[in-house]
């Protein structure tokens, strides 16, 4: 299935996908509040232990990693975001976990993630995965920075999925085919799918771990379709 996504979008709809000067602060004091729900049920899916080394890519305002550093008390919640405006809401909203030195945040993108092989036990990611470029590669990072049997889970809310990535109708099917069956499956292993009822919507949650030593992935689909995304990935 060939799934075209278009084009950074400008004025507002573009502040969704990565919001700058004083329009992405307003921007980010929206989606604080209407993606709270998806930050809980997310977290709450992940469920990082005390002592585990989580990353959240394109953690936006840091409703998320701040839900993360209640739970991960002696090891770290990092993040990165291409959004300056996104870091600095997040490290505000942060402040104390990365004092302690519980958390850290970097502006970058998930094409080039700048921590070690074997980092994390687990990576988060809300409504952006699909923004990622290139997102094949972006993906092979975050396989690298995962240790072996470590989770991704990723979601994209209803919303986003029919918005700034212009899905149109059926959106989350399309998300989930691309995700689930062609883009997951030559790097991650107990691949599995599940819609959640959120603020405003419902939301896809796809998961997938990495392969240990000796465990193959679930394989890989020759049919993959070319993402076409233009602009900024988280």
């Amino acid at each position: 299935m060939s799934v075209p996504i278009v084009g950074r979008a400008q004025g507002i709809p573009g502040q969704f996908q990565q919001p700058s000067g004083g329009a992405g602060r307003v921007v980010g004091w929206i989606l604080a509040r209407f993606n709270s729900r998806l930050n809980r049920e997310a977290v709450d899916r992940l469920s990082p232990r005390p002592t585990d080394r989580v990353l959240e890519i394109g953690f936006g305002p840091g409703v998320a990693l701040r839900r993360l550093s209640e739970r991960v008390h002696s090891g770290l919640v990092a993040g990165i975001d291409p959004s300056e405006v996104m870091n600095e809401q997040a490290e505000h909203r942060n402040r104390a976990a990365i004092r302690s030195g519980r958390m850290m945040l970097r502006v970058g993108t998930a094409s080039r993630l700048p921590w070690p092989d074997d980092s994390f036990d687990s990576v988060l990611s809300l409504n952006n995965v699909l923004l990622w470029q290139p997102l094949d590669g972006s993906l092979d990072e975050v396989r690298r920075v995962l240790r072996p049997g470590g989770l991704l889970l990723v979601g994209i809310h209803e919303w986003a999925a029919q918005g700034e990535l212009r899905l149109g109708h059926g959106a989350l099917a399309k998300a989930e085919e691309v995700l689930a069956t062609q883009r997951f499956p030559p790097r991650f292993t107990a691949i599995r799918t599940e819609r959640v009822r959120v603020l405003g919507g419902r939301a896809l949650l796809v998961y997938g771990r990495k392969p240990v030593k000796g465990e193959a992935s679930a394989g890989s689909s020759s049919s993959a379709p070319d993402l076409h995304v233009a602009g900024p990935a988280a």
